[in-house]
């Protein structure tokens, strides 16, 4: 919250049964946070979600000229050392525009995360992922169909866009620890739905999953020094 409400009109913040007090601190000291919430019944559901997200989409036709569809270890930023709404700007008017997708790690011999920092001081280094090169900067009304995660749009040619002035730094992985814990606690949860890459799967198997991911090259600094 503290990195995309100073710099949008309207954070959206959809709320899915949570049992803390997540939602209170995030929204804390910020007076243009809208809260909405789902049920899903106790369980996670990517299907429900993905149907609430875009309804919230649809309802920011006609108020808003973009919106982002993020998920909460996500980060835009724009590539020139502009701020959102002036990379948008500069973008012209198409209906959606692209990121370069990184997914940013902790690694061996980093300092442990300390939650009093943000993200961006602690975890610089990380590798492309053409996998979350996300086309989630849009406009609301324009009739976009996404596939499940909003990896891809369905019905625009080649299923991505054409100008791409954004990174999306997925932060998932900035500690293995907290990584795993939260993820484990989303399978406990989980809905059937085909093709789901978390469907039965263990510790030990989400483990090697991490490792292969992190490690499967040398790690680039990408996070910038300033964030605009």
């Amino acid at each position: 919250m503290a990195y995309y409400a100073p710099r949008v009109d309207t954070v959206f913040l959809i709320d899915n049964e949570s049992t803390d007090d997540s939602v209170e601190k995030a929204i804390r000291g910020y007076s243009n946070v809208v809260v909405s919430s789902y049920s899903s019944d106790g369980k996670f559901d990517e299907q429900l979600k993905q149907k609430t997200l875009h309804r919230k989409r649809a309802e920011c036709a006609g108020k808003y000229d973009y919106v982002l569809l993020l998920d909460n270890d996500e980060f835009v930023v724009p590539k020139g050392g502009r701020l959102i709404r002036e990379t948008i700007e500069a973008a012209g008017s198409p209906d959606v525009l692209g990121t370069e997708g990184w997914s940013v790690f902790g690694y061996p011999g980093d300092a442990p995360y300390d939650p009093s920092k943000t993200l961006f001081e602690q975890r610089r280094w990380g590798l492309p992922q053409d996998y979350y090169s996300k086309p989630i900067v849009c406009r609301p009304g324009a009739g976009l169909k996404f596939n499940l995660g909003n990896h891809i749009i369905e019905n625009i040619p080649g299923c991505r866009p054409k100008i791409v002035p954004f990174w999306l730094f997925h932060y998932k992985g900035f500690d293995e620890e907290i990584s795993i814990a939260r993820t484990l606690k989303l399978v406990s949860r989980l809905v059937y739905c085909p093709g789901h890459t978390y469907l039965n799967i263990t510790e030990k198997d989400l483990r090697l999953r991490f490792h292969s991911e992190r490690d499967r090259a040398k790690p680039i600094q990408i996070v910038p020094e300033k964030i605009p």
